[in-house]
């Protein structure tokens, strides 16, 4: 599988998603593309669109990370719990949901302050 990957929100120029989202893919041995995608608040339909026909996996920022929620076909308990999504993964013609931002910075404090 070839994937295509990118980072949705307004604005999104400034990230670097795209390159560690390719870097990763590298490492993991996966063959595929990231990019950029402008999306803002009001584009629920051009958001639900990309993640069903355009990217096989989206990366989700402000502001749209509330409104990603309505587009799921299933969300973690994070995003449950939390009314935010910050990864999309389009999966046998579904969209799974996850919030992995306070998983990602109690792992970023573990890791800079050793516990």
């Amino acid at each position: 599988m070839i994937w295509k990957v990118g980072v949705v929100g307004d604005p999104v120029a400034h990230s670097l998603s795209p390159q560690l989202q390719e870097a990763a893919m590298q490492l993991a041995g996966l063959q595929g593309s990231a990019s950029r995608v402008q999306i803002a608040a009001s584009q629920i339909e051009e958001l639900k669109e990309a993640i069903s026909n355009q990217f096989d996996a989206l990366s989700v920022t402000m502001p749209l990370k509330p409104i990603a929620t309505n587009i799921c076909d299933h969300l973690d308990s994070a995003a449950q719990r939390t009314g935010m999504v910050n990864s999309l993964l389009r999966k046998d013609g579904q969209v799974y949901g996850a919030c992995t931002d306070g998983e990602g910075f109690i792992h970023s404090v573990e890791s800079q302050f050793g516990f």
